[in-house]
């Protein structure tokens, strides 16, 4: 049975306003997504890419409730780091199973003299995590 429209995953994504004068690249923004229903039975990971790279991904957890019955993902809003690591156009991309969203913006020169972007660290913004750690390992089960 194929799923019901109602359960295919969706996600909203949104990200906070620029400031006077533009997006520059190096500083700091603050991208929210809202993945919605979808995935029961299994987790979703939710991975976010700029032009194609990772720069953040987070696991959501699915599973069945205490009478065995699946449940679906509520729709929870999650605030992801953003820092724009060259000038130009970025297209943004938000991923949660087959569901994508996406946001096209464009950076603009930092100011002279200011510091260059920190590095990504892709262990510590949830990239390189493609196990699923929610997973039930054999032998266990949750009561």
């Amino acid at each position: 049975m194929a799923p019901s429209a109602a359960a295919a995953t969706q996600i909203d994504m949104s990200l906070e306003a620029p400031p006077p004068g533009g997006y520059v690249t190096g500083a700091e923004y603050h991208i929210t997504s809202i993945p919605g229903q979808g995935g029961a039975d299994s987790d979703n990971r939710v991975v976010f890419t700029d032009n194609g790279r990772c720069f953040a991904a987070y696991w959501r957890v699915g599973g069945k409730d205490s009478t065995g019955s699946s449940r679906v993902f509520p729709a929870v809003e999650k605030s992801v780091r953003w820092v724009p690591t060259t000038t130009g156009a970025h297209t943004i991309v938000a991923t949660a199973n087959e569901a994508t969203a996406t946001l096209t913006v464009n950076t603009v020169a930092p100011p002279v003299g200011a510091p260059p972007p920190p590095p990504d660290d892709p262990n510590a913004n949830g990239c390189n995590d493609t196990g699923n750690p929610h997973a039930e390992k054999p032998g266990t089960g949750s009561f």
